[in-house]
């Protein structure tokens, strides 16, 4: 009885914001009453009326009086009474859920409720992987309906099947029926189902399909220069149209940037980019006009580029989307103000890439773009679901649904530096989602959803890419004695001192519905467990390679058949998690990555490593082995290998450019392949010194020692893969003995540029010669005049001509950038160069 006489005082204080009505989404206005309503459906009466004074969208409010003796709905449509129910059976839960005896009392309020924004949904994207089951939706549309979203969308690329084209679709496609029962079914609940085609680029699917390959610009993009390619849309919309109610429909049309870059250059080189992207979107348009609906698209390219803006058709709306994690959005959306079109607002899930969706920027990403596009007139907001890599499933985010639900209908409306208001809201939002989408009165089970996002966090370990890392080869920053000893701190803390598995099946028990969103958590943690696991595997694979002893073997072999076992439990629990909310469509492509992960497990034994070694006189010679001296074969002109191939028995000296490869077989004859390439040139093997300590910020980035700029190997395009050197706000000086008198004709140097992680361009190279290795003379210096872009991950190599050059030693100064300029990340900050071979001609 205590509690619940606490339980009513908490109801009794609640202020004009509703903070403890336990509605999702929080009320605009509140007043508590005096007493309670004894629940009782005969004493609940719902009535239209005329008017209610409200600020907006007076269609979709509704006023709800509760006093002691009866329950008065007021609202001027349906829908305003259908959310005014809604705000009621959450007041019902709650009590229900909270009361100690048989009677259900609600306390008496005076509700006053509007949405600020007039339409509020979401979307999921069933095209990059899982295409979400006509079952699944059923159950969770209510759910949002209760939260008072009003309109949903599938994001679709070839995942409708239309009977004009039906070689397009998958066969666990949507089809026109289905589309047509979801419609109606939607409608039930007050929700539209609006019409969704990609229309430009993103569009592989369907061009990967020889029969339709005439019709691409680029593999991703459509070809905006011939016919085929409006009649291919007027076919896909004009079936869309008849099956969507709706008068809104998505064109999509982001991501153009490959536009003009194949089969359309010259016609974009013609009329320019900017023309070629806008012509296409209002023909577009002008086909879904035909069909009686309004275009929308989204703006990330039409924003970057006035003219676009100027000249799209003024009736099109804009879908201002951004995933990132930022204070204000003011500036970002200025743009779509400053067009006139309508536009509305679209934060994501932060699903796309991680196993459990990254609170860590929703949690930004969402209130304050609903802030600021309520404050610059945006009239809706659209909560995405992408599916990127395949293996995002909607069942994980849904507490981020329900923020955006929280958001889009009563979004913050200030930007106080200290964020009372703000938090109050999310953990408000936090215990309501617990309520009414768990059933447990409680904010615990979704504190504890949250943790997940954190233990993913931890290095990134929670990315869906991470688990796809292969055990070779050995990047420094993968097998360093730190990696393991913060792996072992990582399984400590989250499963043995706090053990989030065990939270989460407590906090499953307390939850009386959805409780398959815990499996949820549980898989992603589980998985997350096993990528640390397995680069404690590594670490000793490296240990091994190392040093093979008889110890060092055993216990590797231990950790792989443990990493294998939980391996094929992961995949058997991620399968049931997919079939709670997906068609069978794309499942075999994720399954097909655990297949790999373990088939390169259960080779490790077997994997035929290939080394370099570089003797006192500067030669340098070809190391094959496995750690355990299973017989390899291998080949020195790039062939593949077969059992008649010679075995390995000594070094293979390098005396010109190639590729050698290197196979071991298995007991049950499969071939396990391994293959490097060696750049044979005159400086391999020729250091005299490195005068500048490489790595000497981070030691991973050593290359993995001194001779690294000189051993024959090339880098990839990622910087961490113990091929490039980086030298950290130093100049790279580095001399070589070329050991008698040699004539140069050019210098080769590779450099990777990346800006993101403050990675720049150098700009200056100094050649000095010597004949005593002491006294040099500064011979050239050569300007670096190759354009670079600062937006991306990037390698050039630069060709320096020497021209007959004559010496015997040779340094080679490289000049560091300096401090990393306004406008890119690290600004004000030392920057890196990092180079991966110096090659002599």
């Amino acid at each position: 009885m205590k509690i619940k006489i606490l339980l009513l005082i908490l109801w009794f204080a609640a202020t004009a914001w509703g903070q403890h009505t336990h509605i999702l989404p929080t009320p605009q206005q509140v007043e508590a009453k005096d007493g309670v309503f004894l629940w009782n459906e005969e004493n609940i009466q719902y009535q239209l009326v005329n008017h209610l004074d409200v600020p907006r969208n007076e269609d979709q409010a509704y006023h709800l009086r509760i006093t002691k003796n009866r329950v008065i709905a007021e609202a001027t449509t349906e829908t305003g009474l259908f959310y005014a129910r809604q705000s009621l059976n959450q007041l019902h839960r709650y009590a229900t859920l909270t009361c100690n005896d048989d009677k259900t009392e609600i306390p008496c309020f005076d509700i006053l409720d509007w949405p600020d924004f007039k339409l509020r949904g979401w979307q999921d994207d069933i095209s990059r992987g899982p295409i979400v089951s006509m079952e699944y939706l059923k159950r969770l549309i209510p759910q949002l309906a209760e939260c008072k979203i009003n309109f949903f969308s599938l994001y679709t690329e070839h995942t409708f099947r239309t009977a004009s084209h039906p070689d397009i679709a998958p066969i666990h496609a949507f089809t026109a029926e289905e589309i047509r029962e979801l419609d109606h079914f939607c409608k039930q609940y007050h929700i539209q189902l609006i019409g969704n085609q990609q229309c430009f680029a993103h569009f592989e699917e369907i061009l990967k399909n020889p029969f339709y390959e005439p019709l691409a610009d680029a593999p991703d993009n459509l070809n905006p220069s011939v016919e085929g390619t409006y009649e291919l849309l007027d076919d896909i919309i004009s079936e869309e149209a008849q099956v969507y109610s709706s008068t809104l429909f998505n064109i999509n049309g982001d991501e153009t940037e490959s536009l003009g870059s194949g089969k359309a250059k010259a016609y974009v080189d013609s009329i320019g980019k900017e023309t070629a992207y806008y012509r296409h979107i209002n023909r577009v348009n002008e086909i879904v006009k035909r069909h009686g609906k309004r275009s929308m698209m989204w703006g990330d390219i039409a924003d970057q580029h006035p003219e676009i803006l100027e000249n799209l058709d003024k009736d099109i709306i804009f879908l201002a989307w951004s995933y990132a994690a930022r204070e204000s959005f003011d500036d970002f959306l200025q743009p779509y103000v400053d067009s006139g079109h309508d536009f509305m607002v679209a934060p994501g899930l932060s699903m796309s890439g991680w196993v459990w969706p990254h609170y860590q920027d929703f949690y930004s990403d969402i209130p304050h773009l609903c802030r600021d596009g309520f404050m610059k007139g945006a009239f809706g907001v659209m909560n995405t679901c992408w599916d990127d890599f395949g293996e995002s499933l909607i069942n994980s985010g849904l507490y981020g649904l329900a923020l955006g639900a929280e958001m889009s209908w009563n979004p913050i409306k200030n930007t106080d530096p200290k964020k009372a208001d703000e938090e109050q809201q999310k953990r408000r939002t936090e215990e309501n989602f617990s309520i009414h989408f768990l059933g447990c009165p409680s904010d615990l089970p979704c504190k504890t959803l949250a943790k997940v996002s954190e233990l993913a966090d931890c290095d990134d370990i929670g990315r869906f890419s991470y688990m796809t890392e292969p055990m070779t080869p050995f990047y420094p920053s993968r097998v360093s004695e730190d990696v393991e000893k913060q792996r072992q701190e990582l399984l400590t803390k989250w499963f043995h001192d706090s053990d989030i598995e065990q939270q989460l099946k407590q906090a499953q028990k307390l939850a009386q519905w959805n409780q398959s969103i815990f499996n949820n958590a549980l898989y992603a943690v589980h998985r997350i467990r096993w990528c640390a696991q397995r680069d404690i595997a590594r670490c000793q694979l490296y240990k091994t390679y190392l040093n093979p002893t008889d110890e060092n073997i055993n216990t590797l072999q231990e950790y792989i058949d443990h990493l294998i076992t939980s391996l094929h439990q992961l995949k058997r629990e991620y399968i049931k998690i997919w079939e709670q909310e997906s068609r069978p469509y794309w499942l075999e492509v994720n399954m097909k990555k655990y297949d790999d992960i373990a088939r390169e497990l259960l080779n490790m034994p077997y994997h035929p490593f290939i080394d370099s070694q570089t003797d006192s006189e500067g030669h340098i010679s070809a190391i094959i082995h496995t750690f355990n001296n299973h017989p390899v074969h291998y080949t020195t002109d790039g062939k593949t290998v077969s059992q008649n191939d010679p075995i390995y028995e000594h070094p293979v000296t390098i005396t010109r450019s190639g590729t050698i490869k290197a196979t071991c077989f298995d007991s049950m004859g499969h071939a396990i392949n391994n293959e490097r390439y060696f750049l044979y040139h005159k400086g391999m093997g020729k250091l005299k010194s490195l005068n500048s300590p490489a790595g000497n910020y981070r030691p991973e980035y050593s290359g993995g020692g001194d001779n690294a700029l000189l051993d024959g190997q090339l880098g990839s395009n990622d910087y961490k893969d113990g091929h490039w050197q980086g030298f950290y706000g130093i100049d790279a000086d580095i001399e070589l003995d070329l050991q008698k008198q040699e004539q140069l004709e050019e210098l080769e140097i590779g450099f990777l540029v990346n800006a993101h992680d403050w990675i720049l361009k150098a700009n200056q190279i100094e050649i000095h010669t010597s004949n005593d290795g002491k006294n040099y003379r500064l011979e050239k210096t050569y300007h670096i005049d190759s354009p670079v872009d600062n937006t991306g991950n990037f390698i050039f190599r630069e060709h320096i001509p020497l021209n007959h050059l004559r010496t015997k030693y040779l340094r080679i100064v490289v000049k560091n950038p300096g401090l990393i300029p306004e406008g890119l990340p690290g600004y004000g900050y030392d920057s890196w160069i990092f180079m991966d071979e110096i090659i002599l001609k």
